[in-house]
């Protein structure tokens, strides 16, 4: 019936049919709340299993596709690690939800500069019905982007240069942009003679 021992116990002691009643009404909403955080989780997976179907035939492709609207909370700029005790309660937030968050994240503040931060960002619905703090984060719009997968490659390999081919791209197409950038790490990946591959989906938002 979905109670401890001791939650048994507690309710076979019980006074009254009230203090039952209270007992399982307070079990009842405990239960909804964790199956609604393992939806969310589950939906995260299916959401990252789809990301990575095919990735590498993605590599160098480049389609349209509706960012969503995200929280987004910094934990470190470029290779500069944040440590825990200095991060924000929305940091804390974050690493206590990461079941329930997108792969990590870069944002570039300007796509057309090399300043960015790694950090990880959650769906807004979810962030506010979570109870995340309110503030400590850099709120990131709904919008159109363009996209396209790109590798890494060897550690210290990311940078903003490996957006040069949507930043190209957008160009071609006669698409503006609306100022930032963004890349999910989906996974890193050796092959049989040792090489390093690091998947990124790549986005640039565009003005709609």
């Amino acid at each position: 019936m979905g109670f401890s021992l001791a939650q048994v116990h507690d309710i076979l002691h019980r006074n009254t049919l009230a203090d039952v009643e209270r007992s399982v009404d307070t079990r009842l909403s405990e239960m909804e709340r964790e199956i609604a955080y393992q939806t969310m989780a589950l939906e995260s997976m299916r959401m990252y299993r789809e990301m990575l179907r095919g990735v590498e035939g993605r590599l160098g492709h480049y389609q349209m596709h509706l960012f969503p609207q995200v929280r987004f909370v910094v934990r470190r700029e470029v290779h500069d690690l944040q440590l825990d005790e200095r991060l924000s309660d929305a940091g804390r937030f974050v690493n206590r939800n990461q079941p329930v968050c997108l792969p990590p994240m870069a944002y570039f503040p300007n796509a057309r500069e090399k300043r960015y931060y790694w950090g990880f960002a959650m769906l807004e619905e979810r962030y506010v019905s979570l109870g995340g703090p309110e503030e400590g984060y850099v709120g990131l719009p709904a919008c159109r982007a363009l996209t396209t997968c790109v590798d890494a490659g060897e550690r210290w390999g990311f940078g903003q240069h490996l957006f040069d081919g949507l930043l190209k791209e957008a160009e071609r197409l006669g698409e503006r942009m609306t100022g930032p950038m963004y890349g999910l790490l989906l996974t890193r990946t050796y092959d049989e003679s040792g090489s390093h591959y690091r998947y990124v989906e790549a986005y640039l938002p565009l003005v709609d």
